[in-house]
């Protein structure tokens, strides 16, 4: 289907070139067979009967490749005048082309029996108005070409602008989903920076300088809505060093990836480290019993990312930062949804990196 003004302007030019032959043909032939019925309206044999057939072929395929110009000079002109009801387009195009049709054959039908009426009559006799029959049919299948063609250019355009929009949408929706990964962060950041000012202040300074950098790294990738797992996994290695300053050895983990998934491998920005935040938000850790999260390589490029539980007896209020938002996140860009299990005491989620960039910024 054609999506652009000038695809469609080709390919109309292009369905003028084929048909207007082939109308020549379907206006030619008839007439020709039927003056072979009918030998006493032949004219006289002045010339063999395949040069007058090849002489009707030629005119009336010129006849109507003028009546496809005028009927793309009034499609042009309707463009112009923005006719877009159907009601409108149907009295300008349809009924105004008939009347150029009408009023032109019209006048060669005058000319031709101001010229040689005699010869005309002896010639044509009864067929003489087959002319005009034979280009109001070729017009109406014209129009019925053109309608054809724009009814498609419109149907792709709007399902292009649909598309569009679903893109933008998708766009934006990934924009309210990072902006939801950082008040929850922030909220604690303050709180533990409250306690180190009032104990530690060259410690508070050093935090400050740690959450400063990482607040960079995390405005510098929030342009993006796809990263490599080398890029996302630095991030996480960076808000977990800000939370084993805050927790100490409390906060473990470890890292079990290969090169090639780390360079080829893709992640929605952010996806390691809300993790890391939602199995320490939900889970209590302590020296004895530190909280270990884990990632390692799994089968067909996938990643699982696992943690040991133990629940809180006291739950911190939700701010709905969690899996929702990961899924809703992945569901952009692949079919394969992270997949969440609990089994013993571990909770693990596996992701896919095999991630479509089409829609990557």
């Amino acid at each position: 289907m054609p999506t652009s003004p000038r695809s469609v302007k080709k390919q109309l030019w292009r369905m003028a070139l084929i048909t207007s032959p082939l109308l020549g043909i379907y206006g030619t032939l008839p007439i020709m067979m039927f003056l072979d019925a009918y030998p006493a309206l032949r004219p006289e044999p002045i010339l063999s009967e395949e040069f007058r057939m090849l002489i009707g072929l030629i005119f009336v395929s010129f006849s109507t490749f003028g009546q496809w110009m005028i009927n793309l000079w009034m499609v042009r002109i309707e463009r112009k005048l923005t006719l877009h009801k159907f009601h409108q387009q149907v009295l300008f195009r349809y009924v105004g082309s008939f009347l150029l049709i009408g009023i032109f054959m019209g006048l060669a039908m005058g000319i031709l029996d101001t010229i040689k009426p005699d010869r005309v009559a002896e010639t044509i006799g009864i067929l003489r108005f087959y002319p005009i029959l034979t280009a109001f049919t070729n017009n109406l299948v014209i129009l019925l070409i053109i309608r054809v063609v724009l009814a498609n250019y419109e149907k792709s355009k709007l399902e292009l602008q649909k598309a569009q929009l679903e893109i933008d949408h998708l766009l934006s929706q990934q924009a309210q989903l990072k902006q939801q990964i950082h008040p929850h962060f922030l909220f604690n950041v303050l709180a533990t920076l409250q306690i180190f000012i009032s104990r530690d202040p060259e410690r508070a300074k050093a935090y400050t300088q740690d959450v400063a950098k990482y607040l960079r790294r995390s405005l510098e990738m929030a342009e993006r809505n796809l990263v490599s797992v080398r890029e996302d996994l630095d991030f996480f290695r960076q808000y977990m060093h800000l939370q084993q300053i805050r927790f100490g050895e409390a906060i473990q983990y470890e890292v079990h990836l290969s090169d090639g998934l780390l360079e080829n491998g893709r992640l929605p920005v952010y996806t390691l480290q809300m993790l890391a935040e939602n199995a320490i938000k939900h889970n209590a850790a302590d020296t004895e019993h530190p909280l270990v999260i884990e990632i390692r390589e799994g089968a067909k490029g996938r990643i699982e990312v696992s943690n040991n539980r133990r629940p809180k007896f006291h739950s911190e209020p939700t701010t709905q930062i969690g899996l929702a938002n990961l899924s809703q996140r992945f569901g952009h860009f692949t079919e394969q949804l992270p997949d969440i299990s609990t089994v013993d005491d571990r909770f693990s989620v596996t992701l896919a990196t095999h991630l479509d960039e089409s829609i990557d910024h």
